[in-house]
């Protein structure tokens, strides 16, 4: 017991490492040069590209104080505290358009057609329209407390735009698939012998035949970044205007946090790291957040259609706990064992992201315990 615990949690880090994203890690989120930059990105504190987010963040100390914002600020009892009167108010409209458009329950709970799917110009502005964009429309609220910032942009629509830039960039290039070309060639000859070295693919010049993933990924990460900068600066502007339109949300609590633990402090460093944590994570939570909610709630009605046993039981349980004069509140949660259940189960019975593909482990000295 005491060697697996040594191993699993002491040395956790070195089993739960991310794989080598040559395009979409290294490419698209290649930081400036300068070594103060360097140093921060060497511990994952970087606030550019996609090698700064959560999903695709190496092992290191930024990973595990994204993980630590985000298990906190996503455990039940804030949830509860903190965005219970949001999600309740999105629950509730969504239950209207159900009422009033039946036929659009998948519409109204989406935010754009998938990207593989093939989409007509009408249906993707229908769905863009001043619809129930529910999901999307919480997870931008629950992240930055507004659906705009303050040039107007609409953040459900830059959502959309980001997670399809970013998609490419994920599915496949040569350079994910030869990261380092090292296809020596050996030339024998009765007095040497030469072996020639083809450099990383990634640092061929962009002019060459096959090189467009390298202006690709350039345009790309501008992209992103300024995305991502522009509205984790907004977000800091609406704390310090106390802005009455946000609401509390995930960035602007940790924000408002981050400053009352250091409002004495002067270690400038520490507080850039927290904040680039901070955005990072946040901005994680905005693009990962809408697709994956949305697709378990299409989940949950599936399996709402396949079990109408499991439904009508589920059913029985909201009517004997809330009655039929009002909606459920958080504080019925407790009295709802068997929604819970069935809720857990659907996220088992069909998860949308396949747990445990992306684990990488960075192998150790061989020691006694190993």
């Amino acid at each position: 017991m005491e060697a697996a615990r040594e191993l699993l949690d002491k040395r956790g880090f070195i089993y739960a490492d991310r794989p080598r994203w040559v395009m979409a890690g290294e490419l698209m989120g290649k930081p400036d040069t300068s070594s103060t930059v360097l140093r921060k990105a060497e511990r994952g504190f970087s606030d550019q590209g996609l090698d700064s987010l959560t999903p695709l963040s190496r092992s290191n100390p930024a990973w595990r104080k994204h993980r630590s914002l985000l298990k906190h600020s996503l455990s039940p009892q804030v949830v509860k505290r903190d965005y219970s009167i949001q999600l309740t108010k999105k629950a509730h409209q969504y239950l209207h358009c159900l009422l009033t458009r039946p036929e659009d329950f998948l519409v109204d709970l989406g935010r754009y057609c998938n990207a593989q799917a093939a989409c007509s110009k009408a249906v993707r502005e229908l769905k863009f329209g001043r619809r129930c964009r529910i999901v999307a429309e919480n997870v931008v609220e629950l992240t930055y407390g507004n659906r705009t910032d303050d040039k107007g942009r609409d953040l459900v629509k830059l959502n959309y735009h980001i997670m399809h830039t970013i998609l490419p960039g994920m599915q496949g290039y040569i350079v994910d698939m030869l990261p380092v070309c090292e296809l020596s060639a050996s030339v024998k000859s009765s007095k040497s012998l030469t072996i020639l070295h083809l450099r990383e693919v990634r640092h061929l010049p962009s002019w060459l035949p096959g090189m467009n993933f390298k202006r690709d990924a350039a345009k790309w990460k501008a992209e992103i970044d300024e995305a991502k900068q522009t509205i984790f600066g907004f977000a800091k502007r609406s704390l310090a205007t106390a802005n009455p339109s946000s609401d509390s949300s995930f960035m602007t609590n940790n924000l408002r946090e981050l400053y009352q633990k250091h409002e004495d402090s002067i270690d400038v460093g520490q507080i850039e790291e927290d904040e680039l944590a901070i955005s990072n994570s946040g901005f994680s939570f905005f693009l990962a957040g809408v697709e994956t909610t949305q697709y378990s709630l299409h989940s949950f009605l599936l399996a709402m259609v396949l079990f109408p046993s499991v439904q009508e039981k589920a059913h029985a349980e909201i009517d004997a706990v809330v009655g039929s004069q009002r909606l459920p509140t958080f504080d019925d949660q407790q009295n709802m064992p068997y929604l819970h259940a069935v809720l857990l189960e659907t996220l088992r019975w069909n998860p949308v992201v396949p747990m445990g593909k992306l684990k990488f482990r960075r192998f150790p000295k061989f020691d006694a315990l190993t």
